[in-house]
This record gives C-alpha cells, sequence and structure tokens, in this order.
C-alpha cells in the first residue's frame, strides 16, 4: 500500500518539476498598459507617405497588367477552343456523310443480290421446266 502512496507523490512531484521548467523557460510576454497616443506626438513622414502610395500605386498597376495578361491568355484558349469545335463539327459532317455514302452503297448491293437471287432461281425454275419436257 505504501508503495503505492510513494509511487503517486513521485509522479506528481516530477510533474511539478516538468510544470516549473515549462514556465519558467517559456518567453511569456510582459503585459504593460499601453500608451496614449495623441494627434500631436503622431509624427507624419511626408517622404514615407508617398513612397508607401508609390509602392501601392505599382502595386495596382502590376495586378492590373496580371490580370490582363490573364484575360488575353483566356480569350486565346477560347479562341482556340471555338476553332476545334468548328473543326470537329466539319470532321463528323464527313464522317456522317461517308457513313450515309456507306449505307447507300450497302443498300443498293443488298438490292443487287436480291435480284440476282431472283433470276437464279427464275433461271432454276426454267431449266427444271425444259428438263421435264
Amino acid at each position: 500500500m505504501w508503495d503505492k502512496l510513494i509511487s503517486l507523490i513521485d509522479a506528481l512531484l516530477i510533474h511539478a518539476i516538468f510544470l516549473a521548467i515549462l514556465l519558467f523557460s517559456a518567453n511569456l510576454p510582459k503585459f504593460s498598459s499601453p500608451t496614449p497616443t495623441t494627434p500631436e506626438q503622431t509624427v507624419v513622414d511626408e517622404s514615407a507617405v508617398l513612397e508607401e502610395m508609390e509602392r501601392l500605386k505599382r502595386e495596382d498597376e502590376f495586378k492590373n497588367a496580371t490580370q490582363q495578361a490573364q484575360h488575353y491568355a483566356l480569350e486565346q484558349k477560347k479562341i482556340e477552343y471555338e476553332q476545334f469545335v468548328v473543326q470537329e463539327r466539319v470532321h463528323l459532317e464527313d464522317l456522317h456523310d461517308e457513313q450515309e455514302k456507306e449505307r447507300q452503297q450497302l443498300e443498293a448491293l443488298k438490292q443487287r443480290r436480291q435480284a440476282e437471287a431472283q433470276t437464279l432461281e427464275k433461271l432454276r425454275r426454267d431449266k427444271a421446266l425444259l428438263s421435264e419436257q
């Protein structure tokens, strides 16, 4: 029983030591009340303001140029895609026409085969009639 109690106390001490090490080694920010600034205390450097305005202007110009380049690239892709669609439609129409032509040829061959079969049947009947006589 005493062994378990001693083990519990040892575990609590070890955890307390680790917690103390963590708290003392951490760089905690110092809490201090902020000093209020009044308009008289604020000094504005005009050249810094102008530089910042120029930087923002250049940044906007860069964004606009980038957007225009992207827009142009998208327009080019759109044009290329539309041309591709037109080419594919023409190709599809050509295939459709070729398929129709082949269907017509097949129909003509079927009719020719049927006519030849009828002619052959007629010749066989005539031959059978002649052989009976």
